[in-house]
């Protein structure tokens, strides 16, 4: 299922911001929004777009686009957060009224919205295959805020990676077939590129291939392509200078078409050590999900071991969301 990446909602609740006359803040759900003072009251049907969002070449957006570099992200306005854009459903030919729409829609494809991808490096590659095969989802991890199930996940135990700042890739198996995918493609593993760079240097192919077989299993394995002064390269990046490498975080059973999570024999935090490859950092194991937790993460920390980082993935038994750094968000 594709990210929601904008949908239609309702307002929560409307506040004076404290330190700017002309704004007010908006709260719809545990998203908390910038506005323009007495543009929305409570109630009021609103469409939310979320960080990491990239806004389309449509007149509706030049509005907007005055006040989004390249992308929506976590802003900080006169000492406080904004996690989105807020859009009024008239800009955009929504009638909010008409039965078709309704509170929880995605309407991400009917505005032309679009995910947030460094595609310098990809569009120079050749594909396989376009898309993803085998029905191997993308990798698009929902933020905590957007977590539907976040409060019945309060007090479970957790698992907390760090989020490294790359380009997604993916290994898979399938019955004799194996490949290289980016986030949105398949590649031939022929090709010399940036993905397929990474099969010679670990021998991921011979690894993979041995395990399924010995395992009876089809697996794609998930991770973070990073270095060599091109990935994501800014310099509060700590991995964007380091020698070109890879660092997994997932595992897709692509026979159960489901995550390994925490306690799968397949996790890959407990499967790693098979294949030889490096998994991004493990910063706590074991640790109970609350929401100070959350907080410690998205705001409170500003480096981890005296370095920025993007964020971190929290891993449970049976779910995972990922939480993105104000303070790295920020300097990109």
């Amino acid at each position: 299922m594709a990210e929601q990446l904008a949908t239609i909602e309702r307002i929560d609740k409307v506040e004076k911001h404290p330190n700017a006359d002309k704004l007010s803040l908006v709260s719809i759900g545990a998203y908390r929004c910038i506005v323009s003072l007495d543009e929305y009251k409570e109630g009021d049907l609103c469409i939310l777009v979320r960080p990491d969002s990239v806004l389309p070449d449509q007149e509706w957006a030049i509005p907007y686009k005055k006040f989004v570099k390249g992308r929506i992200k976590a802003t900080k306005i006169r000492d406080v957060w904004s996690f989105g854009l807020v859009i009024k459903p008239t800009d955009v030919g929504i009638h909010i009224l008409h039965p078709e729409y309704e509170v929880g829609m995605d309407v991400t494809d009917f505005l032309g919205i679009t995910k947030f991808v460094n595609l310098e490096i990809e569009n120079k590659l050749d594909v396989r295959r376009a898309g993803l095969p085998w029905n191997i989802p993308k990798s698009d991890e929902d933020t905590w805020r957007s977590y539907k199930f976040l409060e019945q996940k309060i007090g479970q135990i957790t698992d907390i990676s760090e989020k490294i700042d790359g380009q997604s890739i993916c290994f898979y198996f399938k019955d004799g077939d194996f490949g290289v995918c980016s986030r949105s493609n398949d590649y031939k593993i022929e090709v010399q590129n940036v993905f397929t760079a990474h099969l010679q240097r670990y021998s991921i192919q011979e690894k993979l291939t041995k395990f399924c077989i010995d395992n009876k299993v089809n697996l794609a394995i998930r991770g973070e392509s990073y270095g060599g002064n091109k990935i994501q390269n800014f310099k509060h990046n700590p991995y964007s200078k380091l020698p070109f490498g890879v660092m997994l975080y997932g595992v897709w059973n692509i026979d159960e078409m489901r995550y390994c999570k925490k306690g799968d024999k397949y996790y890959i935090f407990d499967i790693a050590h098979n294949f030889g490859i490096p998994t991004v950092p493990v910063i706590e194991q074991d640790v109970i999900l609350s929401y100070d937790l959350i907080n410690k993460y998205e705001k409170d920390l500003e480096k981890i071991n005296d370095r920025y980082f993007e964020g971190v993935v929290i891993n449970g038994v049976d779910f995972s969301f990922k939480i993105i750094n104000f303070h790295y968000d920020q300097l990109k």
